[in-house]
This record gives structure tokens, sequence and C-alpha cells, in this order.
């Protein structure tokens, strides 16, 4: 789950997710990591909130 984050945090500060022709895909992307996130947490017990 670490790895996933840290992976994810590069990106997110190397591509702007709202700009740019690829936005469409960028914002799927970010939701499937969220999900994908959300699952290894689970799996590993912890709770996550959908709101801070």
């Amino acid at each position: 789950s670490y790895e996933l984050a840290k992976i994810f945090n590069e990106f997110y500060h190397t591509c702007p997710v709202l700009e740019g022709k690829n936005k469409e895909f960028r914002i799927n992307l970010v939701y499937a990591f969220k999900e994908t996130l959300k699952n290894a947490l689970n799996l590993l017990g912890i709770e996550t909130l959908e709101k801070m």
C-alpha cells in the first residue's frame, strides 16, 4: 500500500490531472487508484475515510 501511494503521489505532482487532452483518462486513473488503495487497506484491516 505504501509503495502504491508513493507512486501515485509522484504521478499526481508530475501530471496535471485536470489539464490537457488526457483529462478524462487521468481522472479515471485517480478513481482507480482510490479504489485500489481502499481495497488494499481494507485487506490490512484499516478503515478508510470517505471525506477529510
